[in-house]
C-alpha cells in the first residue's frame, strides 16, 4: 500500500511539473509579446533613435519577473514540489567531478556545433545580433540590460522551465535519454528560429545530459549562461 501511495504522489508531481512546465512557455510567450507591443509604444512615443534593443531587455525581463513569480507560487503551494524536485539540489557527485563533467560535456557540444556551423554557414541568431549591434550606439545601461536578460536571468529560467519543469516531469513517464531529446526538441522550437533550431536541439540536448547525468540543474545553468556569454561576446565583436 505504501508503494502505490508513494507511486501515486510520484506520478501527480509528475503531471503537475509537465502542466507547470506548459503555464511557464506559454506565460513566457504572451508575457513577451505583451510587454514588447506596450514598451514599442512607450518608447516609440518619446524616442528618436531605434529602440528596439531596449523594448528586448525590458520585455524579456518583464516575461522572466512573470515566470519567475509563477515559479514561486508553485513553490510555495501545498502540491509536493520543491526546489529539489526541479532540479535545485546537491548532485549525485562532488562539485569538482560534477564540474569537470560538464566541461567534457559543453566542449564536446561546442565542437559539434562547430562542425555544424562550418558546413551550414550558419550566422548566430541574426535579428538578436542585430539588435545587440544597435545598443553599442546606445546607453551602457541599455547594454546591461540586454546582458542582464540574455546571459544570465535568461538562462536560469529557461533551465528551469526546460530541464527543471518539463525534463523532470518527462523522465519519471518515459527513459531518461527521451525526456532528453524530447525536451530539447521542445527547447528548440521555443526559439522559434528555423535556422538555428537544429543547434538549439544539440545545446539543449547537452544541457540535458549535463542535468541527467549530474541530478543537479546548477551546471546547466552555468553552462547556458557561459554559452550565451560567449555568443554575445562575438556579435560585439563583430562575428
Amino acid at each position: 500500500m505504501g508503494r502505490l501511495s508513494d507511486w501515486r504522489d510520484s506520478a501527480e508531481r509528475a503531471d503537475s511539473r509537465l502542466l507547470m512546465a506548459i503555464v511557464l512557455m506559454v506565460a513566457i510567450m504572451a508575457t513577451q509579446l505583451i510587454s514588447s507591443l506596450f514598451f514599442g509604444f512607450a518608447f516609440g512615443a518619446f524616442a528618436g533613435t531605434s529602440i528596439m534593443p531596449l523594448v528586448l531587455a525590458f520585455a524579456a525581463l518583464t516575461s522572466y519577473a512573470v515566470v519567475l513569480s509563477l515559479v514561486w507560487r508553485n513553490l510555495r503551494a501545498d502540491e509536493g514540489i520543491s526546489l529539489a524536485d526541479i532540479g535545485l539540489r546537491a548532485g549525485r557527485f562532488s562539485w569538482p567531478l560534477t564540474l569537470g563533467l560538464a566541461v567534457i560535456i559543453y566542449l564536446t557540444c561546442s565542437m559539434i556545433v562547430g562542425v555544424y556551423v562550418q558546413v551550414t554557414g550558419y550566422v548566430n541568431e541574426q535579428q538578436v545580433a542585430a539588435w545587440v549591434s544597435e545598443s553599442q550606439g546606445m546607453s551602457p545601461i541599455v547594454v546591461g540590460l540586454l546582458v542582464l536578460a540574455i546571459v544570465v536571468i535568461g538562462p536560469a529560467v529557461e533551465e528551469l522551465v526546460f530541464r527543471g519543469y518539463l525534463q523532470t516531469a518527462l523522465a519519471e513517464k518515459i527513459p531518461p535519454w527521451a525526456a532528453v531529446v524530447i525536451s530539447s526538441l521542445v527547447f528548440g522550437a521555443f526559439h522559434m528560429e528555423l535556422g538555428a533550431f537544429p543547434l538549439l536541439v544539440m545545446v539543449g540536448a547537452a544541457f540535458g545530459a549535463v542535468y541527467q547525468i549530474t541530478g543537479t540543474l546548477w551546471p546547466a545553468i552555468l553552462m547556458h549562461m557561459v554559452s550565451n556569454g560567449l555568443a554575445i561576446i562575438q556579435i560585439f565583436n563583430g562575428e
